[in-house]
């Protein structure tokens, strides 16, 4: 039986075959890792997304607390020296006050709240019923112990703030680095106008964002 060479033409042959899956290897070895970087950036910008969300969430947080700051005066005791003076006691590196808020709202009344960062945690806010009339039985409450304290944010590795005040309508104002309440009392008994927090985030890339929070006490607005 002869064999035409019409149908020879109907198949492959074995070297059409090899320079086929040659070059759907090298179209393969092209795609791949296209898609695995595609993948990882979509991974990454829903981590950014992510990040970004937590950072907004606690910037959120410390501007109502601290917007919602009450005038809580605190009286001299029988052994006391001090006059009278407001509970906001502010640093460069932590701040306490009382307010009308705490971290997870289950607290009926005032509350003295204090924020700080703890190393290898992160952002951290103690909270406290604000049940005491006088500095010593202020010192006497623990917010920072285990039962009050939480853990608002791991991202959080520096909080910084400052205190701005002003004297007279006139006086152009000044920003504090501390704010020391027992020095002012009598006519000079206020809280600082403005309490700016800055506050540095890092990601899981080790990259630092760094946020501003500026918070008006507007009950206080000469």
């Amino acid at each position: 039986m002869e064999i035409s060479a019409r149908q020879f033409q109907n198949g492959f042959t074995l070297i059409e075959m090899i320079v086929a899956m040659a070059i759907l290897s090298m179209i393969v070895a092209i795609i791949f890792p296209s898609l695995r970087v595609g993948s990882g950036a979509w991974e990454k910008g829903a981590a950014d997304i992510d990040f970004y969300q937590r950072m907004r969430a606690v910037s959120d947080i410390i501007y109502r607390d601290i917007s919602s700051v009450y005038s809580y005066k605190i009286t001299p005791g029988e052994l006391d020296t001090h006059k009278e003076f407001y509970a906001f006691f502010g640093e460069g590196d932590r701040l306490q006050f009382v307010s009308y808020t705490d971290v997870y709202r289950n607290m009926p009344g005032l509350t003295l709240l204090e924020y700080w960062v703890e190393e290898d945690k992160g952002l951290m806010a103690g909270y406290t019923p604000a049940l005491f009339s006088t500095h010593r039985e202020m010192r006497d409450l623990k917010s920072r112990d285990r039962d009050n304290a939480v853990l608002l944010s791991a991202d959080v590795k520096q909080i910084r703030f400052r205190y701005f005040e002003r004297k007279t309508k006139d006086d152009e104002g000044n920003w504090e680095e501390r704010w020391d309440p027992e020095t002012r009392f009598g006519r000079d008994l206020r809280q600082p106008l403005f309490v700016e927090a800055t506050i540095t985030f890092i990601n899981t890339d080790e990259e630092a964002y760094e946020k501003k929070v500026l918070v008006p006490l507007s009950r206080n607005i000469l």
